[in-house]
């Protein structure tokens, strides 16, 4: 009986060293992005006056800073692996 041998893709360290640095290239961006547009959201002025969207504004600035917080963390974990 014969076997043959199947053609596995192996990446090698450089290329694993490229993905990693590139991930955490984009985590920090990402990050940096939503902190800063989640305080550059409070910069414009409103159309309105409305207290509802006040509220809601309040939410989103704070759901984008924590998501942006939350990515600057994992980036700079990402870099003891």
């Amino acid at each position: 009986m014969t076997a043959k041998s199947a053609d596995i893709a192996v990446t090698r360290p450089v290329e694993m060293s490229i993905v990693h640095l590139v991930m955490r290239l984009a985590l920090m961006l990402l990050g940096a992005a939503l902190c800063a547009s989640a305080f550059g959201l409070w910069l414009v002025p409103a159309a309105s006056a409305v207290p509802e969207l006040s509220l809601m504004k309040l939410g989103l600035s704070l759901f984008m800073l924590i998501s942006g917080l939350c990515c600057l963390v994992l980036a700079k974990g990402a870099q003891k692996s």
